[in-house]
């Protein structure tokens, strides 16, 4: 049932229909806490609706239940961070992605772009 949900509200969200996404992967979530990928779908309504802040604490909850070290969570905290302008944040999660996938050539290049960045900024 739990998986059906995600999938609908994944197709939601793909869909444009945030706000039903919403609905089907916040009663996801609260039916099966433990589903990475209902928090994950949530997570993802958020930053597509661009409210940053609602899908920086929902990423803050899921790293309490799951870790902070989920590549899944690790990705979504990078586009977070990026987006927010804490890249010095934004950097250490790439970092922490690419020592746990380092065949992942996209958040490879992304990570040299902040160390760069950062680098020619003073702040990394």
């Amino acid at each position: 049932m739990v998986r059906g949900q995600v999938l609908l509200g994944r197709l939601r969200r793909e869909m444009g229909e945030l706000e039903a996404a919403r609905k089907l992967l916040s009663t996801a979530c609260r039916q099966d806490p433990d589903f990475i990928f209902a928090w994950l779908e949530r997570i993802r309504v958020e930053t597509q609706a661009g409210s940053w802040t609602a899908a920086g604490l929902l990423l803050t909850e899921a790293e309490g239940r799951f870790g902070v070290l989920q590549p899944q969570l690790l990705r979504e905290a990078l586009l977070i961070k990026t987006k927010t302008r804490q890249l010095p944040a934004a950097l250490e999660a790439a970092r922490e992605l690419v020592r746990i996938c380092p065949q992942w050539r996209e958040i490879r290049d992304l990570r040299d772009q902040l160390e760069h960045l950062l680098n020619s900024a003073g702040k990394a």
